[in-house]
């Protein structure tokens, strides 16, 4: 049994041997390989600051000229980015603490208001609002809570250690285990009516399954089987789409039954994201510095490599002006636009960030290596 990019790096953080059996309890992802074109070549990027030192990354292109990306903070490392949570310094705006997560944090969700985490050694489910560095235990006694998905009224995760999806009420409260007999659970997400997760299986080849049920855990259906790690997944109006162990990505209907490959030999792809027009995903790589964020049609067509050349992109979150992921490696978190461009980094110096997710105003995500949950300016 492989054991995904992500996982390998984070299991030579930490020496116990309890962590150590619970990495290989969730592992993941590890393959084959692609060449891509290169929209945004990386020479000359430095933290904070643009390669074209004119536009922002996301084209916002308001010209700054006389302004310092270094310090404007109305300009911070590009021309329109602002730092709305404190001054820029060294061309990048604050990251600021929302919460201290018990041990290790993995996936993160967030609306304007809160964001919402799981913890895999804790065994917890959280949730803090931006306004109190303080967490609220959700749920305690989980195990092995991986990722997790919000609604309106609940909070919904994966448990892998006991194959089980499980929800609370978004302000916690009694635990409902809505769907039970799942191998290794890993992905979920939700919409209007229904919870879709992908189930691991040890990575065994054609063992993984896409899977559906009602809110409730009511009416649980395989969406589509035969698959070998599936790993995150995304859902839109029509479509389920999610990535693999055996360097594919794939989509389905919404009801299964249309199984279709959006791309092949990619080099470990994890993260997955959609803006309703496109789809952007990342490839972890087989080595350092060897990552890309890609992106394609929701068909597959015209598929690109926004970015190559990074060390280690997990989780990946798209707005209407900007593509961002977490470089676990090298510990930053990034933008770029939709088409390509400069890249900007919006944070650095960061524990191995992992969990990815965007509101309004605010990037935020998990550090894995010292239980720490962040912000800072989009």
């Amino acid at each position: 049994m492989s054991q995904p990019t992500h996982l390998r790096h984070l299991a030579g953080r930490h020496t116990s041997l309890a962590w150590t059996a619970r990495v290989a309890a969730v592992a993941l992802l590890g393959l084959l390989v692609l060449d891509c074109t290169l929209l945004t070549p990386l020479d000359g990027l430095s933290d904070g600051a643009l390669e074209d030192g004119g536009a922002g990354a996301g084209g916002s292109g308001i010209p700054c000229a006389s302004s310092d990306l270094n310090t404007d903070s109305m300009n911070c490392g590009a021309c329109g980015h602002v730092c709305s949570n404190g001054p820029c310094h060294d061309g990048l705006c604050p990251a600021v603490n929302v919460a201290k997560s018990p041990t290790v944090p993995t996936f993160i969700v967030a609306d304007d208001t809160s964001a919402f985490w799981a913890d895999i050694d804790s065994g917890s489910v959280l949730k803090s609002t931006f306004e109190s560095l303080t967490p609220t235990t959700l749920a305690s006694g989980q195990p092995s809570p991986w990722d997790v998905a919000v609604d309106a009224t609940s909070v919904y995760w994966t448990n892998t250690a006991n194959g089980t999806i499980a929800k609370t009420s978004r302000n916690g409260g009694s635990v409902d285990t809505i769907v039970t007999g799942q191998q290794w659970p890993w992905g979920i997400k939700v919409d209007a009516t229904s919870v879709y997760w992908t189930v691991y299986a040890a990575g065994t080849a054609g063992q993984g399954k896409l899977m559906k049920s009602g809110l409730d855990g009511g009416n649980v259906i395989v969406l589509e089987s035969g698959l070998t790690g599936p790993g995150t997944l995304v859902v839109d109006s029509t479509s389920v789409y999610w990535t693999n162990q055996d360097g594919t990505v794939m989509k389905t209907g919404l009801d299964g039954g249309s199984k279709t490959v959006i791309a092949s030999g990619q080099k470990d792809p994890y993260g997955i994201a959609s803006d309703g027009f496109a789809l952007y995903w990342t490839n972890t790589g087989s080595g350092t510095g060897q990552g890309e964020v890609m992106k394609a049609g929701l068909d597959g067509a015209d598929r690109v490599a926004l970015v190559t050349g990074q060390p280690g992109p997990t989780v990946v979150a798209v707005d209407l002006t900007g593509v961002y992921w977490t470089n676990s490696d090298d510990g930053t978190v990034r933008r770029i636009g939709q088409s390509g461009g400069a890249v900007l980094t919006l944070a650095t110096g960061q524990a191995y960030p992992f969990g990815l997710a965007l509101n309004t105003s605010s990037v935020i995500w998990t550090n894995q290596n010292d239980g720490t949950v962040k912000r800072t300016a989009k």
